[in-house]
C-alpha cells in the first residue's frame, strides 16, 4: 500500500532462491499471489499484471515440476505473468525453452522471459555489455520479455536498449546493429 501511494502501479512475487523444502509449495504460491491479484491489484483498478517467479524458474533444477510446478502454473489466476529463465538460470531465448513448461505441465500458457543478462553478480569487476547474440528470432510465444540488470546503472542501459528493441520487432532483430544503436544513442 505504501508503493501504491508513493506512484507505483506494478509490482511483483518472487518466490526464487528460496531455502528449504519447497516441494509442495506450489499450490500455496499460487494461493498467495491469487489472493494478492485479488484483493489488491484488481481492486486498485489502475494497476497493470502481477509479475510473479516461482521457486522452480528453469527446466535444469528446482521442486519437482509435477509437485511443485503444475500445481503452481495451472492455478494461477490467467492475468497474472510468470517469469521463466529457460533451459537453466541463464540460457538463451529460444522458442523450444518456452515450450518445454507447457509440454511437461500440460497447460497451454505462454511465459515471460526473465534473462538473466547483463546481471553479473557472479562475475565481479566485470560490466557486461556485449551485443545480444543467444536470442533467436522465431520465438513467438512469450507473454513478455525481462531483463536481469547489474548494479551499474549506466552500463546496463546497453543492453536495456537492445531488450527492449527485441522485445518490440523479434522476428527482424539482428544483434549487431542493435548493440551498435545502443551505444550511438546512449
Amino acid at each position: 500500500e505504501q508503493l501504491y501511494e508513493l506512484g507505483v502501479r506494478q509490482f511483483g512475487i518472487s518466490y526464487d532462491d528460496l531455502g528449504g523444502s519447497d516441494y509442495y509449495r506450489g499450490q500455496e504460491h499460487a494461493n498467495i499471489i491469487n489472493r494478492v491479484n485479488e484483493d489488491f491489484v484488481k481492486v486498485k483498478g489502475d494497476v497493470k499484471p502481477l509479475i510473479v517467479v516461482a521457486t522452480r524458474y528453469c527446466a535444469a533444477w528446482g521442486p519437482d515440476m509435477s509437485y511443485y510446478f503444475t500445481p503452481f502454473y495451472s492455478s494461477l489466476d490467467e492475468d497474472v505473468i510468470v517469469m521463466w529463465t529457460g533451459n537453466a538460470t541463464m540460457s538463451v531465448i529460444s522458442k523450444s525453452a518456452y515450450e518445454w513448461p507447457k509440454t511437461q505441465t500440460g497447460v497451454d500458457r505462454d511465459l515471460a522471459a526473465w534473462w538473466n543478462y547483463p546481471v553479473n553478480d557472479y562475475c565481479d569487476g566485470k560490466l557486461l555489455m556485449a551485443p545480444l547474440e543467444t536470442v533467436y528470432n522465431d520465438v513467438d510465444n512469450l507473454s513478455g520479455f525481462f531483463l536481469n540488470p547489474m548494479s551499474q546503472a549506466e552500463a546496463s542501459k546497453v543492453a536495456i536498449f537492445s531488450g527492449a528493441d527485441y522485445s518490440w520487432n523479434i522476428s527482424d532483430f539482428e544483434c549487431m546493429s542493435s548493440w551498435e544503436r545502443a551505444i550511438e544513442e546512449l
